[in-house]
């Protein structure tokens, strides 16, 4: 039976008691011709999908009690009704016409469409092409919508190459994917093949670190209003970090909520890069590790180096920043933070640096001493040496040069650490910092008594 006499049939009779009410104005039912103006296009389904059952495709519950009102079962039954018919059909409105015709469009036969053997091939059936360069990229690095990163997980989707050679059109019988996320899986291959994700540092003549610094300046520049600046003032782009607790309040939102929009946007900006950014950051992870070298502003700034796109942050921002991204990085966006309580496996490293140094007086690189206590059935990676040193009140640095980081012979209490800090000859050659840290700690009571009895200070 044709569609426009089941419209016909199913269509509602006039109410008698009600043809000589006085209508109201807002009450006035829309007349054909106030319709929105919509094309008299039919929709022609591809002869390969006309048995394809209505029921297993993605559509709302509104939208499918209307085809089913219709007595519309497959998609063949849909094959030559106009666009008319659907929005004219009963309790049909804009939105569940939309959403109709855009699912019955990914099964269309295309008269612009691809070809193959002189038959119009519909958009739903193409094959997907992955090029070769781009088949290992995992999808956990690639910045895709939640909804589309689930509909790949349940295909057993791990990497792209798994996509390769598949038709757009599998998604289609997937649960809780429509159609916008079938146009985001077609845009996005689009853009793999025309080789976005593929434009790495080489290509850009930037340093590493430069690359990173401006990609996370891309990603915070895309952000909504709100969340950027719930992002910017939680992690410090402007200075010092805001509690979740005062970020919460300006914002009318509880601590946990802005705790998870964190946590989603440090995921986003990971993936904001694709593969190129998540590549320059283990470049960037490996050569600190190799180094021994904690990530400090100093040494952010100097690995920057000249680059035409400067960073539009305090360099504390995008170390934090770095930190929740890459959970390996040791970073120290303040410097060394000697910490009132340090956790067993720093206690086990502090003691071992402690034991080493006996009988030494100069100080000694990161890496030659990280690589000297590494011996005797001792190890400890560059991360754990880097942590112990960060919270040992005992243990005295310098950071001066940041690219050849010292280490001096541990001292017994935080005290004499700060007379030793003082009581050097050329004060010019430390930082402010450490002898802020240095006076406070002669001038503060609680730094009289053991070590234990510091009060913890936060670096985030």
């Amino acid at each position: 039976m044709k569609l426009t006499n089941r419209i016909q049939r199913n269509a509602k009779p006039p109410n008698p008691s009600t043809r000589n009410r006085p209508r109201v104005a807002m009450e006035t039912p829309t007349a054909p011709e106030a319709l929105p103006d919509v094309p008299q296009k039919v929709i022609q389904i591809h002869s390969s999908n006309r048995q394809r059952a209505v029921a297993n495709l993605s559509l709302s519950t509104r939208a499918r009690n209307i085809l089913n009102t219709l007595g519309i079962k497959t998609l063949g039954e849909l094959d030559g009704a106009t666009h008319r018919q659907i929005l004219e059909a009963k309790n049909c409105g804009y939105k569940s016409y939309e959403e109709i015709v855009r699912v019955a469009e990914a099964f269309e036969q295309a008269a612009t469409g691809d070809r193959n053997g002189g038959h119009t091939v519909a958009p739903s059936h193409r094959t997907i092409v992955i090029p070769e360069k781009a088949r290992a990229w995992s999808i956990d690095l690639l910045p895709l919508s939640v909804r589309l990163h689930h509909a790949l997980q349940r295909l057993n989707c791990t990497v792209l190459g798994d996509l390769h050679g598949l038709s757009y059109g599998i998604l289609t019988e997937m649960p809780d994917c429509g159609a916008r996320t079938q146009t985001e899986l077609r845009d996005f291959v689009a853009r793999v093949q025309r080789g976005d994700f593929g434009r790495s540092r080489e290509t850009t003549n930037e340093t590493t670190t430069a690359f990173i610094v401006g990609k996370i300046d891309e990603f915070v520049a895309s952000l909504p209003l709100q969340h950027r600046a719930i992002f910017m003032e939680r992690i410090g782009a402007s200075g010092d970090p805001v509690t979740l607790m005062s970020v919460g309040r300006k914002y009318k939102m509880t601590r946990e909520r802005v705790r998870q929009i964190i946590s989603m946007l440090t995921e986003k900006a990971l993936r904001h890069g694709g593969p190129p950014l998540a590549q320059a950051i283990g470049d960037f992870k490996n050569e600190l590790s190799h180094n021994v070298w904690p990530l400090t502003p100093a040494l952010l700034g100097k690995m920057i180096g000249p680059s035409t796109r400067r960073p539009q942050h305090v360099l504390t921002f995008y170390i934090r920043l770095l930190g929740w991204m890459e959970p390996s990085l040791s970073v120290w966006p303040i410097g060394q933070t000697p910490a009132a309580y340090r956790t067993p496996e720093q206690e086990r490293v502090i003691a071992r640096i402690k034991e080493w140094f006996r009988g030494k007086s100069a100080p000694v690189g990161f890496v030659e001493a990280w690589r000297a206590i590494n011996s005797g059935g001792f190890q400890c990676t560059a991360r754990e040496f880097l942590e112990a040193v960060r919270f040992g009140a005992e243990i005295a640095l310098n950071l001066e040069d940041p690219q050849n980081p010292l280490i001096h012979p541990p001292i017994e209490t935080p005290r004499r650490w700060a007379r030793q800090v003082l009581s050097t000859p050329n004060p010019a050659t430390l930082s402010v910092d450490t002898l802020s840290r240095a006076k406070a700690l002669l001038l503060s009571r609680r730094s009289s008594g053991s070590r234990y009895r510091l009060a913890s200070v936060q670096a985030f």
